[in-house]
């Protein structure tokens, strides 16, 4: 899958300036709904009936009035990829965990990208389409810690931020952050933000989606499982007990990975009580404690 981002105005929608109802064509037929971000006017809005808008392939329908002048960023997951990279790992990652090597390979690139799309679709549904932390931003630091752990990560999907103030119908101001405003380093879990972007918005909350390295490893193994199940059963079909030694270490490899990923019991809360890992709860994390 690939994040695509687009930026509109009301001028773009169908039907009369003011009104409910309002469609947008997305450059995309195949948007996926999971994961979908649609800000108007720096506001977020909310995905389903009843509520802000709702989507059906590669048009969103806007439920409340619009207005030719407001300004609407909108991002989402496609199918479409031609790319040797997914969101969650790469084609060549994948080859090395399904043959042991990278070259010398008789697999079209289009199994490679459904095999990865597949993978990366049971990892959204099952854990959400990212992991996300929230923290305060001071004018006078631009280096923070947003996982205070040793554990890696693998990607910093994109930054959010909030504005204190609160938009009309109790919705606060969701803007999405420039890539360009901020850098990354994933082996000490910091990012660093513009000094612009820390003055502008000191006192707001700077919200991080990011992907763990552990999702890395179990979506290349997943696609990998992906591509040699296919294999087999085009060698050998009809039959369901062809023995692979390779297969059944991956199938081990995705067992042990899933269990580490993430316990099903938010320990602390009022009870143990169980929580829905795709919802994404905001967890609270420290600064990075030393002056940028």
């Amino acid at each position: 899958m690939v994040l695509v981002n687009e930026e509109k105005t009301g001028d773009d929608l169908s039907l009369t300036n003011g009104v409910k109802n309002r469609t947008l064509a997305l450059a995309q037929a195949d948007a996926q709904s999971t994961g979908m971000d649609i800000h108007m006017n720096g506001v977020y809005l909310h995905q389903g009936a009843g509520k802000d808008y709702t989507h059906s392939g590669g048009t969103v329908t806007f439920l409340n009035e619009v207005f030719d002048s407001q300004i609407i960023s909108i991002s989402y997951l496609t199918d479409t990829s031609t790319s040797d990279t997914g969101n969650l790992c790469t084609q060549a990652q994948v080859k090395l965990v399904a043959y042991g090597r990278t070259t010398g390979i008789d697999v079209a690139a289009s199994d490679l990208i459904d095999a990865i799309d597949n993978a990366e679709t049971e990892i959204f549904e099952d854990y959400g389409y990212a992991k996300r932390v929230r923290f305060s931003v001071l004018n006078s630091r631009t280096q923070y810690e947003f996982r205070p752990t040793r554990l890696k990560t693998y990607s910093v999907e994109r930054v959010f931020v909030n504005s204190p103030n609160i938009a009309p119908n109790n919705q606060p101001n969701r803007n999405l952050v420039n890539s360009g405003s901020y850098t990354a380093d994933l082996s000490a879990n910091k990012i660093t933000i513009s000094s612009g972007l820390a003055g502008s918005w000191n006192g707001s909350w700077l919200e991080v989606d990011f992907w763990p390295l552990s999702w890395n490893k179990l979506a290349k193994n997943k696609a990998a499982l992906d591509l040699l199940d296919a294999d087999m059963a085009a060698m050998n079909p009809g039959d369901g007990n062809v023995d692979n030694p390779r297969v059944s270490r991956i199938a081990k490899r995705i067992r042990r990975i899933e269990r580490q990923i993430q316990p099903v019991v938010a320990v602390g809360s009022f009870e143990n009580s169980d929580y829905d890992v795709r919802e994404r709860s905001v967890l609270y994390q420290r600064r990075f404690n030393q002056t940028a």
